[in-house]
């Protein structure tokens, strides 16, 4: 009887303790406070060797000491792509950072890299999503879908060409490697640029000025809500070509050329950037959007409750993120032409310093991704 009431113990025991470990598709747990961000920067050069990083990651990114004073103690690390594009991190899965290629026409690259992300921020490779449709990838979003209806993850790219925009989504994408095709495709009568994933609905911005990029006939400066897409996502959907969408366009007033955008759920705030070059002097301005779904639900004219410039610094910002929790006090800024990131509080209005900047040391930083937990 006691040998019986041991191994029933042990049994209770070993279920407990397999029922408190994490699967692989659910967050990092993390143990302490998170700010970790991610900057992808465009330089490229064929067989530039060791010096040409692509990722350069900064923690803590809400300290008073952004950037360190040591540029040689800042992680860095060279991906696979050739030429650092569109970034974005997920917690799923173990942790994963994804990342566009800028796709040359000396260095074609249609590939995004998977890389496994570490406790402390480290990189290392997980796989590539390859696929010859991937020829211009803008935004980039991940999801995990895990309710009763829904189910799976899927990686989301929005591709940009003369002919025609599109949203390419990709299933499985973390552990399956190499020449892939889209699982969903939904064509595109716009210019897209950034992308954002929140709960089932998804916003794209749009924009219609740009040197080297056609605009399409369609094209407006502004935002495209899809309502419930990503709900659409499902083993049962037989037809990848998504067509019955609900979507609204939200256009910006008074906006030139509409980039990066990013959303905090806990504030209900959305944040984009913006710039107009005349000639070659070009001024950046950064958008807010208080109370965005609370107060948007269809198509309309929009204009942003605050604006943020500053006098020779935002000139050509393309990428922004945003601590979105509720303690969190920062937004970040990569700016292509300054070729420096930039940090401002998220309460900033009208011209402002930045209340902190990072020259990546003759990198030019692209886009951006933050983690913070």
């Amino acid at each position: 009887m006691k040998n019986h009431l041991i191994i029933l113990l042990l049994l209770s025991v070993s279920m407990i303790v397999m029922s408190c470990q994490r699967n692989d598709d659910e967050p990092i747990e993390n143990k302490r406070s998170i700010s970790r961000l991610y900057i992808s920067t465009s330089n490229y050069e064929e067989d530039g060797g060791s010096s040409f990083y692509n990722i350069y990651v900064i923690e803590p990114a809400d300290s008073s000491n952004f950037p360190p004073k040591s540029f040689e103690s800042i992680y860095k690390y060279k991906s696979s792509a050739k030429g650092g594009a569109f970034l974005f991190y997920s917690p799923y899965n173990g942790g994963k950072l994804f990342q566009g290629s800028q796709n040359l026409v000396n260095a074609v690259d249609t590939s995004i890299s998977v890389m496994k992300v570490g406790e402390k921020g480290t990189l290392e490779y997980n796989n590539l999503v390859s696929y010859r449709g991937l020829n211009q990838v803008r935004g980039i979003s991940y999801v995990f879908q895990n309710g009763e209806k829904v189910s799976g993850d899927y990686l989301l790219a929005l591709n940009g060409n003369d002919v025609a925009d599109s949203l390419l989504v990709f299933n499985n994408s973390v552990n399956n490697a190499k020449n892939r095709r889209p699982k969903y495709y939904l064509p595109l009568d716009y210019n897209s640029w950034g992308i954002n994933a929140d709960g089932s609905n998804l916003v794209v911005s749009s924009f219609t000025s740009a040197s080297t990029i056609t605009t399409k006939p369609n094209a407006f400066n502004g935002l495209v809500v899809y309502k419930n897409l990503l709900n659409q996502l499902t083993p049962a959907t037989r037809d990848t070509l998504l067509t019955d969408v609900g979507r609204y366009n939200l256009t910006i007033e008074g906006a030139n050329t509409i980039r990066g955008i990013a959303y905090s759920k806990s504030l209900d705030l959305l944040v984009v950037t913006d710039y107009d070059r005349n000639g070659t002097a070009s001024v950046g301005r950064i958008l807010f959007f208080e109370n965005f779904y609370e107060k948007y639900n269809s198509s309309q004219n929009i204009s942003p409750d605050r604006i943020v410039t500053s006098a020779n610094k935002l000139k050509s910002p393309f990428d922004i993120a945003i601590d979105g929790r509720k303690e969190g006090k920062y937004i970040y800024v990569a700016d292509t032409e300054s070729r420096a990131v930039f940090r401002y509080n998220i309460s900033d209005k009208g011209e402002v310093n930045p209340d902190k900047e990072f020259i990546i040391n003759g990198r030019t930083p692209f886009a951006l991704s933050l983690d913070a937990r």
